[in-house]
């Protein structure tokens, strides 16, 4: 562990010193024998980040199952590295006729 941070809300953000520590606290049992050893009541929360991408096919169905790990494979990203997909503008507020957003 590199730093620890105590929120005013009593949460903590832990700032780890590898990619390989974070992948070990990935693994359930790992994570386990943290906490216990934290003797804290936790609760994991990866970080997200907002991203925006162009020119996307309004066709695009962003709610079909299946779609993020698609969007991963294809982009060689890591395994369920999108959390969520969704358009800006709602499909109703575009102009008729629009291809991309």
């Amino acid at each position: 562990i590199k730093a620890l941070l105590q929120l005013r809300n009593g949460g903590i953000i832990i700032e780890l010193d590898s990619e390989e520590t974070m992948a070990r606290l990935r693994d359930n049992a790992t994570r386990k024998k943290f906490l216990h050893a934290l003797n804290y009541s936790v609760t994991f929360k990866d970080r997200t980040y907002t991203l925006v991408a162009q020119y996307v096919p309004t066709n695009l169905l962003v709610e079909r199952p299946g779609l993020l790990r698609l969007v991963e494979g294809k982009n060689h990203l890591a395994d369920n590295s999108l959390a969520t997909m969704r358009w800006i503008k709602p499909p109703n507020k575009r102009p008729p006729g629009q291809m991309m957003a």
